[in-house]
């Protein structure tokens, strides 16, 4: 069955801003959009907005853009052989992409999605340059009080360690 012309002028358009996005939140530092969306809403609202609600979005953002890609390459992971077993068997596409692909790229790409869970863990410290309260941000406070540096981020550091190591352990299962 093909597609309209409306339908593919929808899926280029929704193609175009898929790549762009990725594209975008792939190839900027995690940190400079942090700032630009913090700083661009309050500017375009012309009011500050919660700093925490913020990083949320940021955070959700970027990982979107990441966990797209994991999921592009679990799904073209998927041997053609099964798409085409599953449509001689008369199955639609969409029954093809929910009962055959789907199952197979998820069972595929949990590994890269708990790798993904880990890295958002560690990149919470860049939500600091937005004043989004984090280990790192409240090190920078304690520092401010006591200027004992290492022994401030030496216990950040550890405790970025000890949640990377759980969150690791706990995906195992």
């Amino acid at each position: 069955k093909t597609d309209t012309k409306f339908v593919k002028v929808f899926k280029k358009i929704g193609k175009g801003f898929a790549s762009g996005y990725i594209e975008f939140f792939r190839g900027t530092p995690m940190m400079v959009q942090a700032i630009c969306i913090f700083y661009g809403v309050s500017y375009i609202m012309g009011r500050g907005w919660p700093t925490t609600l913020a990083g949320v979005i940021v955070v959700s953002l970027n990982t979107a853009a990441y966990m797209a890609e994991i999921v592009r390459s679990g799904i073209n992971a998927i041997d053609k052989g099964q798409i085409e077993a599953s449509r001689s068997l008369g199955m639609s596409q969409t029954q093809t992409m929910f009962n055959v692909v789907l199952p197979q790229a998820i069972k595929n790409v949990i590994p890269a999605i708990g790798n993904e869970l880990v890295v958002n863990i560690k990149d919470t410290s860049v939500l600091s340059a937005i004043m989004v309260s984090d280990l790192f941000y409240s090190a920078q406070k304690i520092n401010v009080i006591w200027y004992k540096q290492f022994p401030i981020y030496f216990i950040v550091c550890i405790l970025y360690l000890i949640l990377t190591i759980s969150s690791t352990n706990l995906l195992k299962l």
